[in-house]
């Protein structure tokens, strides 16, 4: 989901709270974002450098942060974390017993794994 204002990141933040959240932006906003960063629901934060020192080594959102440094590197941890996200709900599925939708997600989860290789 794209929120173009700080606001709107907000109001999905505590909207899908429920859900894994995945932030990616560049670093000259993180500044303005660093207040929302601190929100438990967000699984990992992606920040594409652009030519800036990311300070927030201290920050507690910092252990769930990776910096990339250009496009395809921002892509490929998208691409690898959705993947891991399909791997885990087969993984729960299949720990549930319903074998189909395990399946169903394990091959979601190659897919993910298979279109991440595009940029290396």
């Amino acid at each position: 989901m794209h929120c173009p204002t700080l606001d709107d990141l907000a109001v999905a933040l505590s909207k899908f709270d429920a859900f894994i959240v995945v932030l990616a932006f560049t670093s000259d906003k993180l500044p303005e974002l660093t207040p929302l960063l601190i929100e438990p629901c967000i699984d990992a934060i992606y920040i594409l450098n652009v030519d800036e020192k990311v300070n927030g080594s201290i920050e507690p959102w910092w252990n769930r942060t990776t910096i990339v440094h250009n496009d395809k590197q921002l892509m490929r941890h998208l691409c690898t974390k959705s993947m891991l996200c399909y791997f885990n709900e087969g993984l729960e599925h299949r720990k549930n017993g319903n074998f189909g939708l395990a399946n169903a997600c394990m091959l979601d989860s190659l897919r993910a794994l298979d279109h991440s290789a595009q940029f290396i």
